[in-house]
């Protein structure tokens, strides 16, 4: 599966007309607030804002980089990652019993842990 580039030249205009003028709301409201009342604001609030206007914005770029990054590495994924069927222990190491089957229909599941034995039962 490979991603589709946007059709054609105007929806690539619409495309960045679009995140340009979110991005122009965002920071022409927070302008706002500090113009309106800059002079009032306490340092919690100052601090505040310097954290929502640079702050998450600079960490967004950041994990979007480093997503970048693992993806050029190891290229597309080629398919979903597979778990183990059979739940014979816990993250523990306990041993655990259960009758799947029943479980599945349970409208009610109760969990009993003794030593190293993990128990589900129906009831």
């Amino acid at each position: 599966m490979t991603r589709q580039p946007l059709a054609s030249l105007g929806s690539r205009i619409v495309h960045a007309l679009a995140i340009g003028g979110g991005w122009f709301i965002y920071f022409w409201l927070w302008w706002r607030v500090i113009y309106v009342y800059g002079q009032d604001l306490s340092p919690l609030v100052a601090l505040f804002l310097v954290i929502t206007i640079i702050v998450v914005p600079t960490l967004t770029l950041i994990w979007i980089l480093h997503n970048v990054r693992i993806f050029k590495r190891k290229g597309m994924r080629q398919g979903r990652t597979t778990a183990d069927d059979s739940y014979a222990s816990d993250w523990k190491g306990r041993r655990v019993t259960a009758d799947w089957i029943d479980m599945k229909q349970a409208s009610s599941i109760v969990i009993s842990v003794s030593g190293n034995d993990k128990q589900y039962e129906v009831r």
